[in-house]
């Protein structure tokens, strides 16, 4: 049993990093090419999704003082990444501010609700001894799904860029709009293309979120399978001992 927790902690975090850092590293592409904001006034746009994470992480930890159980802050707050990463893909060049902003507080609000609970599962079923090498291995994993989300979600979107500029828009280069970056894009487009050009940037990165939204789901599952337990219980090591 312990190890069945351990497993699905471990995997739960790896799925919902992959979802939380594609959005981090593509949102800012979003605002930046497709709004056409600056990469400072890009990055002050994604602080909803900042400051939910942070906000309901502080809610988290004093409703567990009060509850004990902590499983079910990770079906609910997989779950609202998972919806939210959902209408992350609705994203259009034409999207007004309330939504985008809604969207982030969604989604960083269900991130930061789950996001801490599987350190606190590990040290739950895990011997005192053991909690160093628990909570190491969360952190890896941790580390593990950022990594791999950055580098599958750049190769959605760079994929799906080039397909979209060499299928639909004619008169540029693909590689010249790819090597011009989210900053670029408008300085290397003809003013007359530029509109295929944004929806062709917009699209690749909403398909980059498929990702998070597939992620979220994975992490979902896995949450289905964390032991239930609170935290105002016996430790294991109490336990042994009796």
């Amino acid at each position: 049993m312990k190890q069945r927790t351990v497993l699905s902690s471990t995997l739960f975090i790896a799925f919902l990093s992959m979802g939380i850092y594609a959005h981090f590293y593509y949102l800012p592409f979003y605002f930046q090419a497709v709004k056409g904001t600056s990469a400072m006034a890009s990055g002050i746009r994604t602080v909803p999704y900042i400051v939910s994470i942070t906000v309901a992480a502080v809610i988290v930890g004093v409703s567990l003082t009060f509850i004990g159980y902590y499983t079910p802050f990770t079906w609910f707050g997989a779950s609202a990444f998972t919806v939210g990463a959902g209408l992350m893909y609705t994203l259009q060049v034409e999207t007004t501010s309330s939504r985008w902003i809604g969207y982030q507080v969604l989604t960083g609000f269900g991130a930061g609700i789950a996001l801490e609970i599987p350190f606190i599962a590990v040290q739950r079923v895990v011997a005192k001894k053991d909690m160093p090498v628990g909570n190491a291995m969360v952190g890896f994993f941790n580390s593990l799904g950022s990594g791999i989300s950055i580098s599958v979600a750049e190769n959605i979107f760079s994929n799906t860029l080039v397909k979209g500029l060499e299928q639909d828009v004619h008169g540029i280069n693909p590689e010249v709009v790819v090597a011009a970056g989210a900053t670029g894009v408008r300085d290397v487009t003809p003013p007359q293309l530029l509109p295929a050009v944004l929806h062709a940037y917009n699209n690749a990165i909403t398909t980059a979120f498929i990702f998070s939204i597939a992620s979220g789901g994975f992490a979902v599952l896995c949450s289905m399978f964390i032991e239930w337990k609170s935290v105002k219980g016996t430790k294991p090591e109490q336990a042994e001992s009796t």
